[in-house]
C-alpha cells in the first residue's frame, strides 16, 4: 500500500522533469524556488496521505486482508510515517540527478542501504516487523537528510524548518486528535 501511494511523487516529478531540468540550467534562483515549492507541496500531500492511512489503518487492513491480520494495524501506522518523508525526498533526489550531481545521490543511496542492512540485522531479531518499520523510517530520514545536505551546498536551499516547518507542526498536532 505504501509503495502504491509512493507513485504520486514519481508521477509528479516525471511530469515536471523537463521543467526542472530547464529551470536548473537557465536560472539557479528559479530552480531553487521551484524545488522548495515542490518539496513543500509534496510534503503536504504526503502528510495528507499519511494521516489518511494512519487514521484508517484498521479499515484498510480488514478490507484488504481480513480481521485475521489486525495485528498488522500498528505496523501500517508506523509505515504511514514514511509517506511524507519519501514524498519530500523523491523530488530532492531528482534535483540531484538534474543538477548533474547524481554521484551524491548514489552516495546517499549506498549509505542508506548499508545503514538499513546493519540496523535490520541488529533490530529485527529483537523487535520483529515493528523494528523493521522503524529502521525504514530512520533510513528514509537519513537519506532525506543527506539529500538536503548535498543540495544546500549546491543550490543553497533554505533551512529545513522554513520549508517543512508549519505543515510539519500542523501534522504533529493533528495526531493529538486521532
Amino acid at each position: 500500500l505504501i509503495v502504491v501511494i509512493e507513485t504520486i511523487p514519481l508521477v509528479i516529478s516525471n511530469a515536471l522533469y523537463p521543467t526542472l531540468t530547464s529551470s536548473f540550467y537557465s536560472s539557479i534562483s528559479t530552480a531553487k524556488e521551484l524545488v522548495q515549492k515542490l518539496s513543500k507541496y509534496l510534503f503536504i500531500i504526503g502528510l495528507f496521505c499519511c494521516f489518511t492511512v494512519y487514521s484508517f489503518s484498521r479499515e484498510i487492513i480488514v478490507i484488504l486482508y481480513s480481521e485475521k491480520f489486525s495485528s498488522s494495524i500498528f505496523t501500517l501506522q508506523l509505515l504511514s510515517v514514511l509517506i511524507p518523508i519519501r514524498f519530500s525526498g523523491h523530488i530532492l533526489g531528482i534535483i540531484l540527478t538534474v543538477s548533474d550531481s547524481q554521484k551524491w545521490r548514489m552516495v546517499a543511496s549506498i549509505s542508506a542501504a548499508l545503514l538499513s542492512i546493519i540496523a535490520n540485522m541488529l533490530v529485527i531479531p529483537y523487535y520483529g516487523i515493528q523494528g523493521a518499520a522503524v529502521v525504514s523510517i530512520t533510513t528514509s530520514l537519513f537519506t532525506l537528510s543527506l539529500y538536503i545536505f548535498f543540495l544546500r551546498s549546491l543550490i543553497a536551499l533554505r533551512p529545513v524548518q522554513e520549508i517543512f516547518g508549519l505543515p510539519g507542526f500542523a501534522f504533529l498536532c493533528s495526531f493529538g486528535f486521532v
